[in-house]
């Protein structure tokens, strides 16, 4: 197994050509779970890195995956593995941040891309593969020459997330095809019994757990309110809080009929608004989630699929509109804000039949939020606004009005 050196900082253990590329994009010291995983990447071992989000958790395995490749290039050297399309995406661009300039190839297999095109792509011998379970194994199945046979890097990303979407399977039939001496390299924001398992599978060798941090709570820069509202009110107290504060905020909801209301509703109330939800086109969902991250939006309305993975900077406010059945969930949502050091907001907005729910987020966190006064009469002047604005809302869903 290859000796690593020890140093201060493991960016200066790097290929020059990326040590270049990280000059180029403004990193200076790498994060914690980069520090601690990335040595032993390095050194030729697996690594299963458990830590919460906004770590820099994508270039612990990006950066390790290219120096091995800028050694010995190959094609279909890499086959990187995520949960949703919009999370493989960016993995892609995080690839082509730092490999760009050493001629990198990357090909994306997810869903809603039409599979004649990801054949042409797999034909010109990529270096780095990233793509969902399901279609990975189409792939497999029906494109001819696609053989891992000679694969590098295994790599996992956003593993507990993987098996709560019901992947495990397809993931076995993955690996099967697989060589047994390849690097794997796993990470999860936390670990379950299920990836304890999943880790042993996957592994041809011993795998370090790394916690950076305790996974269950929430970060200690992220200052975490509650509203108490009636049911009648909870879209009307939402829209006097955005008002209120004005920041760059995620609107998280449980059901996508949720999303498409209140979306529609602070459209026609004049709220630079986008949203995103799974049972959108693959194109709709890339456009509203780049008018997002390019500031053209100010407020994205979502369902959980925004909560994992996604790498959106400077999220300053974290609404909760459906408190979560599951406490862990909570997590995912808030961990959208107060990233690599910044302050972050969040707000739960708890109706009567939230309570059980959000005791159970309180007691899972260890945080016990402070209430938070909202402006009574405010919400009371939007009222008939509001439901003017929800009405139209529901003709434009049904589509009996023309979405302006």
């Amino acid at each position: 197994m290859k000796v690593v050196p020890q140093s201060s900082n493991v960016f200066e253990l790097l290929h020059q050509n990326l040590q270049d590329a990280i000059k180029s994009v403004g990193f200076t010291k790498p994060t914690e779970v980069q520090q601690k995983t990335m040595p032993i990447a390095l050194a030729g071992k697996d690594v299963c890195g458990i830590a919460k989000t906004g770590q820099g958790k994508t270039a612990s395995y990006v950066l390790p995956a290219l120096n091995h490749l800028l050694q010995k290039p190959q094609a279909y050297h890499t086959l990187v593995i995520a949960p949703t399309r919009e999370l493989a995406i960016q993995i892609m661009e995080v690839f082509m941040q730092f490999g760009k300039s050493s001629g990198l190839r990357v090909s994306i297999l997810v869903g809603g891309i039409d599979m004649s095109r990801q054949q042409i792509e797999l034909a010109k011998k990529p270096h780095i593969i990233i793509g969902t379970p399901g279609r990975i194994l189409d792939h497999f199945a029906n494109t001819k020459g696609f053989n891992l046979a000679a694969l590098k890097f295994l790599i996992l990303d956003e593993c507990d997330k993987l098996l709560d979407m019901d992947f495990e399977r397809d993931l076995d039939q993955i690996i099967k095809k697989l060589n047994r001496t390849r690097q794997t390299l796993l990470f999860t924001a936390t670990f379950s019994n299920k990836i304890k398992l999943l880790k042993e599978r996957v592994s041809s060798g011993q795998v370090i757990q790394l916690s950076t941090d305790d996974n269950e709570k929430t970060n200690s820069e992220l200052k975490q309110l509650m509203a108490v509202t009636p049911q009648l009110d909870k879209l009307g107290v939402t829209i006097q809080l955005l008002n209120e504060f004005r920041l760059k905020t995620i609107i998280f909801c449980n059901k996508v009929v949720d999303v498409s209301k209140i979306y529609h509703t602070l459209k026609q109330m004049k709220f630079n608004v986008s949203m995103l939800h799974g049972q959108m086109s693959q194109e709709a969902r890339l456009q509203n989630l780049k008018q997002f991250k390019d500031q053209s939006t100010k407020i994205l309305v979502a369902t959980d699929v925004a909560a994992r993975g996604l790498d959106i900077d400077d999220v300053e406010f974290i609404v909760n509109y459906s408190i979560p059945q599951i406490a862990k969930e909570y997590i995912h949502r808030v961990g959208r804000t107060a990233r690599a050091g910044n302050a972050g907001l969040s707000m739960c907005i708890v109706t009567q039949t939230d309570i059980a729910a959000f005791q159970a987020i309180e007691d899972h966190t260890g945080v016990q939020m402070e209430k938070y006064q909202y402006d009574k009469n405010k919400v009371n002047q939007l009222r008939d606004e509001v439901n003017a604005a929800v009405k139209v809302a529901e003709q434009v869903i049904k589509g009996k009005v023309k979405d302006e």
